[in-house]
């Protein structure tokens, strides 16, 4: 074959015209390189004469014209390289949003859309999808689905390891001394919240992200709060609502424990409105009240993507789930290996308001107990219709957030006030709490009365909620010498005091029971004291303490409407 070295248009098309006359004899001869790439540079600049050639080649049957054209367009692409589409992707995000990243080295993006800024996790659809339609703003073309994934992992690697660490939040967050709540709107409007005033901002100093089953909070306008309509809506004890107030305010907190809210009472007694009305005042959600989770990884999945954890009419609490209540509401997480891989592990760390409701008391173990806002509803006389109550919210929702936000504001005016001694288990909703009886014209006394009484009453109920606990109260206000034994003797004896479902079936799930409920026994006036092995066993005594407490006004406790068992 005849080597022209002229690179002209002219000479392309000699180099062209000679491979075809030697393919009479050599049949690859169409496949040279430099073939290859002037039949690319004809195709850029006459596509007349390239579609010729096309066709007189197609006609030889020499080579497939598709294998021919695909080693035509990689020529082309070589002389006159462009972006791919996942590079286009790539730098588009790099030059318009921001890459960071959190303490989990979880990555997010925050970008302008429509005039306000956003942030999203990177593999979430929600920045899948923002950066899909952009790209087909900017270029009228559809993004391949590969294309979006190779571009995602990309800018993930820039936010985990070029991009700085940030908090991010999920509705309630916190910089300073300053609390910030997402109103989840269209704009992304921000309630700020600082020490005598609140003010509704645009761009905080924080990142907050959503989920698609996150709802907005109603809109607030400054000067017509009044916190007192909700009341409506929940049926509150008279005498506890302002302990209900200080719970409603502690769920903003991000920076602090959450106390546990249970709502109790027998049917007929607005459960299930009360708790979701209170919802849609904290955190509204597409599904707000849900059945109890199956295990811990449920609870903690279920509060990556939502802020307040609501359960609704449940019958039992297993040990394992209160003792995830008792992290989830403190601090804590859960780990567990990645999905598809060996050795990799997921850990997940979240601390969330919880709420939840039944006809019986709940919470039995005493960690959980100590972490207690229960409230024990009475049931309603005078009845109002579903219509009615959605139609009373809907013309009251923005007034009545708006009082929930000047006495939020109110409130944290008055902490540094606040000096309590003793402190609770939960000291910093007690601080709290302390601080709204002030703001309401109340003293800290009459918050720490309130919330003592509210402790003994969530003692006493817990105790009842534990089959093994009921029959050791039952035993002693019998007999009040308590009873010396093995912890076999023991489990005999009791056993026959109560006829209950869950008592423990072996003598070693009694002792495990008793353990439990040796803290809320002992407040109750019980002494449990397990001693060593003898050649029958290891030995058990359980005595009154009449110094202490008096097993006997246990039922003085539920006087006021508590139905026992």
């Amino acid at each position: 074959m005849t080597i022209i070295i002229d690179n002209t248009l002219e000479a392309d098309k000699q180099r062209i015209e000679a491979a075809i006359k030697e393919t009479e004899h050599n049949a690859g001869a169409i496949c040279d390189k430099k073939v290859v790439d002037s039949l690319a540079r004809i195709l850029d600049a006459d596509k007349k004469t390239y579609y010729n050639y096309r066709e007189r080649i197609k006609k030889l049957g020499i080579i497939p014209i598709a294998d021919l054209e695909k080693y035509i367009r990689q020529a082309s692409e070589s002389e006159n390289p462009t972006p791919s589409m996942t590079e286009q992707l790539v730098e588009f995000v790099t030059s318009s949003a921001e890459l960071f990243h959190n303490e989990q080295k979880e990555p997010f993006a925050t970008f302008e859309n429509n005039g306000h800024k956003e942030t999203w996790g990177l593999y979430s659809n929600g920045f899948s999808q923002w950066l899909s339609h952009t790209h087909y703003k900017r270029t009228s073309t559809v993004p391949r689905e590969n294309c979006i994934k190779d571009a995602i992992n990309t800018l993930a690697g820039k936010a985990k390891f070029e991009g700085q660490k940030r908090s991010v939040y999920i509705r309630c967050g916190k910089h300073h001394d300053v609390y910030y709540i997402d109103l989840c709107n269209n704009e992304w409007q921000i309630i700020e919240i600082k020490a005598g005033q609140w003010n509704v901002i645009n761009d905080p100093p924080i990142r907050f992200i959503r989920s698609s089953s996150m709802l907005a909070l109603p809109q607030p306008q400054p000067g017509i709060g009044n916190v007192k309509n909700i009341w409506k809506l929940l049926n509150i004890p008279q005498g506890k609502k302002l302990l209900m107030y200080a719970w409603l305010l502690e769920s903003y907190r991000c920076d602090t424990p959450f106390p546990i809210l249970e709502i109790i009472g027998q049917q007929g007694t607005a459960k299930s409105n009360t708790q979701q009305y209170l919802r849609l005042f904290i955190d509204p959600n597409r599904v707000d009240l849900r059945s109890a989770p199956k295990n811990r990884e449920d609870l903690f999945v279920g509060a990556q993507n939502s802020w307040l954890q609501c359960y609704n009419n449940l019958s039992h609490l297993p040990h394992d789930m209160q003792d995830a209540f008792c992290v989830m509401a403190t601090g804590g997480g859960y780990a567990t290996r990645t999905l598809y891989s060996n050795f990799d592990e997921t850990a997940v760390e979240t601390t969330r308001p919880i709420a939840m409701n039944g006809i019986s008391a709940l919470a039995t173990a005493p960690d959980l107990l100590e972490r207690l806002i229960p409230f024990e509803l009475e049931p309603i006389s005078d009845r109002i219709k579903e219509s009615e109550l959605k139609k009373y919210y809907e013309e009251n929702k923005i007034s009545i957030f708006t009082g929930i936000l000047d006495l939020f504001a109110g409130t944290l005016a008055k902490l540094s006030d606040i000096s309590l001694k003793n402190l609770p288990r939960m000291a910093d909703f007690a601080h709290l709490g302390a601080a709204l009886y002030c703001y309401a014209k109340k003293s800290e006394q009459d918050f720490l009365d309130d919330y003592n009484d509210m402790l003994t009453e969530s003692l006493y109920r817990g105790l009842d909620g534990s089959p093994t606990a009921t029959a050791i109260l039952s035993y002693v206000e019998k007999h009040p010498e308590g009873i010396n034994g093995t912890v076999g003797y023991v489990y005999s004896t009791m056993k026959q005091q109560i006829d209950r479902q869950r008592f423990p079936e072996t003598t070693r799930g009694f002792a495990d029971a008793l353990r439990r409920s040796m803290p809320a026994l002992k407040k109750a006036g019980i002494i449990v004291e397990f001693s060593g092995r003898r050649a029958k066993g290891y030995m058990l005594r359980i005595t009154q303490n009449f110094g202490q407490g008096n097993v006997h006004n246990i039922h003085d406790v539920h006087g006021e409407g508590y139905e026992h068992g």
